[in-house]
């Protein structure tokens, strides 16, 4: 059983290094876009100053032709920045029934610890279980041993002689078997530790993995809407 839990253990060690690797590496994409975008804003900023700085140059009355295409450029870049900021804010929107609609990542946390606190005490009962199944067999040879002893007892006088030598033997086979349990005892309770240790390293695993599920969903949302300032 401990085998398979710490193989298990590393399958999910494995998971999680994938997992944390595939996050970065989308975390690296977005921040790689909004610098992209940072620095497509700045040189538009950088084309309305030219051109703004070109219609004050270009104001005196020669250039009454000049001045009138100027103005319809802008008036075109007003109109389209208008359908473009329109368009961000009916996105804008989206992302916020996304938001609402996305499950909250503390809920689902706590359900997950939830679900592997129920399975680790199932699991301990079932151990305890099979270990009180083990104990109960080995426990039954004492007594078999001192039933034996009584039977030597209740013999006739003819063997006592025979039963004067049985019943020193039985004692100690009855203080060997009480010994080995209390051994099986102490090393029940080293694995049951053992046992639940590993448990709670698996559950911890678990819900690692979860969260870097939810960062990665909601990185995925995040670099499937474009960014809105």
């Amino acid at each position: 059983m401990i085998e398979s839990e710490s193989g298990e253990k590393m399958r999910m060690e494995a998971d999680r290094d994938y997992l944390r690797d595939v996050y970065e590496q989308m975390k690296e994409r977005f921040d790689e876009e909004a610098r992209r975008r940072q620095a497509a804003e700045e040189e538009l900023q950088r084309a309305r100053e030219e051109a703004t700085r070109a219609l004050l140059c270009n104001g005196s009355p020669g250039h009454g032709g000049s001045l009138c295409d100027e103005l319809m450029f802008l008036k075109k870049v007003y109109t389209e920045e208008q359908v473009e900021l329109q368009s961000q804010l009916q996105v804008a929107n989206i992302s916020v029934e996304v938001e609402v609609s996305r499950p909250d990542l503390s809920s689902a946390l706590r359900d997950i610890r939830s679900q592997y606190e129920r399975l680790a005490h199932k699991n301990m009962q079932a151990a305890e279980e099979w270990y009180k199944n083990k104990f109960a067999s080995v426990a039954r040879w004492p007594a078999r041993t001192t039933r034996q002893c009584g039977q030597f007892e209740r013999r006739p006088w003819s063997t006592a002689g025979c039963s004067s030598h049985a019943r020193p033997r039985s004692k100690v086979r009855i203080c060997h078997l009480e010994s080995d349990i209390t051994e099986a005892k102490q090393e029940m309770a080293r694995y049951l530790k053992d046992y639940q240790d590993l448990l709670n390293v698996k559950m911890a695993l678990d819900i690692e993995i979860a969260a870097y599920r939810k960062l990665l969903e909601g990185e995925e949302i995040r670099l499937a809407l474009p960014a809105f300032n």
